[in-house]
């Protein structure tokens, strides 16, 4: 329920915060830009909002579909009950421009990659280009063909780090911690220039075994979008292979909104409310309830249809 003990402006703030992870703000096309050119933002539900940030090795290239971005011929704009009650647009597509092999992580490059930058607070915790090459110097430094110090451990096999390190909070933490650890690095047949590369993927992430992916994850490719059998329902979640029943189709994690409120739109004045931005009908709630829970999945393409209806009746495909 809304709360009552902090104003509204607090809650779009929250709202913002949380999903401000999750749109894109910049390079929003043309073809989304007509409503309201400093509004819009891209919300990329499925993958799109899967992919983590790294600037090393990021493999994921996002793109808008080659021929037509948008499809605005699925409903009659000025008959269709549906009309507005779907996007038009047709989403991105990810292409890998490099080799990935199995088990690894996709990762885009969100373009913040130096500390010094006006950037997310989340940059300040998040390994950056200059964390791995101060971690490199200082290794390379250490077990390169031209070493000038050696490195140092306790009884245990720890490194211990001399000079320490003290100013470099996430550069040390790239460093090698244990003797083992150094002793497979210097064995890899590395050049200074690949040792970032090295270290981005042994010791920037918490890397998994295809075992373990196939153990803990979740599939979301059994569905894919086409245009709905429905009238006036726009795209629909169509079934990729044949499907069991009791097997999970799709998973539906979803980003939460305390308050509908924040989807509201107004006139210019401020006050006159004229409408409900999209996103509202792609999220899940309770008529005596404000919050809103909104599927990160392609589970929205699941449309909706009353068996007591034929083709759910002449409102459209949500009515009931």
């Amino acid at each position: 329920r809304r709360r009552t003990d902090f104003p509204k402006k607090d809650l779009v703030q929250k709202w913002t915060r949380l999903w401000g992870d999750y749109w894109w703000g910049r390079g929003v096309p043309d073809h989304v830009m007509y409503e309201d050119s400093a509004g819009v933002v891209d919300y990329q539900i499925g993958f799109g909002f899967l992919p983590n940030h790294h600037c090393l090795i990021d493999s994921l290239d996002p793109q808008y579909p080659p021929n037509a971005p948008y499809e605005d011929s699925l409903a009659q704009r000025f008959e269709s009950p549906g009309a507005g009650a779907f996007s038009y647009s047709k989403g991105r597509e990810f292409i890998s421009f490099k080799d990935v092999g199995a088990g690894e992580e996709l990762f885009m490059n969100y373009g913040w990659c130096k500390h010094d930058q006006r950037g997310p607070p989340w940059t300040k915790d998040a390994f950056l280009t200059e964390d791995f090459d101060r971690a490199s110097t200082y290794i390379w430094l250490r077990i390169g063909p031209n070493a000038v110090a050696t490195f140092n451990y306790d009884d245990a096999g720890n490194v211990i780090l001399d000079p320490p390190m003290s100013d470099d909070r996430l550069a040390k933490q790239l460093v090698p911690s244990t003797k083992q650890e150094v002793q497979e690095l210097a064995a890899q047949p590395l050049t200074r220039k690949d040792l970032p590369i090295y270290l981005s993927k042994h010791k920037g992430v918490n890397r998994r075994t295809t075992e373990w992916i196939k153990d803990n994850g979740m599939c979301l490719e059994t569905m894919k979008p086409r245009t709905s059998t429905l009238p006036h329902a726009g795209q629909g979640g169509f079934a990729q292979h044949k499907v069991k029943q009791g097997d999970i189709i799709v998973p539906a994690p979803a980003l939460h909104i305390m308050d509908r409120a924040v989807l509201n739109l107004y006139d210019k004045t401020g006050k006159t409310k004229v409408g409900v931005r999209l996103l509202l009908n792609y999220c899940f709630s309770h008529p005596k309830s404000t919050v809103l829970l909104c599927p990160n999945t392609n589970a929205v393409l699941i449309n909706h249809c009353s068996h007591r209806k034929k083709q759910c009746g002449p409102e459209g495909p949500n009515a009931d």
